[in-house]
């Protein structure tokens, strides 16, 4: 993945784009790290830990976006993708 790259996320063979399939994320800012990907299919509940902060969610929902100073997570249900600084732990 490089700089300016575009994600289009959705559960169809065909190319679909509507407001259920289309995620944007626009910042000025870039992380070194690549983006990592973490199975996350059985988690019932997610922390994100960043150096200067845990955000805890239960139940979350698919798109949800934490954003830190540190890093990016965007969790799309049976995976999650990393970028920065940020780690995931989840039961």
């Amino acid at each position: 993945m490089e700089h300016g790259d575009v994600f289009v996320f959705g559960g169809s063979k065909e190319e679909v784009i509507n407001c259920k399939t289309v995620f944007g994320l626009f910042l000025t800012e870039e992380f070194e790290d690549g983006w990592r990907i973490v199975d996350t299919k059985d988690y019932g509940k997610i922390k994100f830990i960043t150096d200067d902060k845990i955000t805890t969610r239960e139940n979350p929902k698919k798109g949800m976006v934490i954003h830190t100073n540190y890093g990016i997570a965007i969790y799309m249900g049976s995976l999650t993708y990393l970028t920065g600084n940020i780690e995931i732990e989840g039961y």
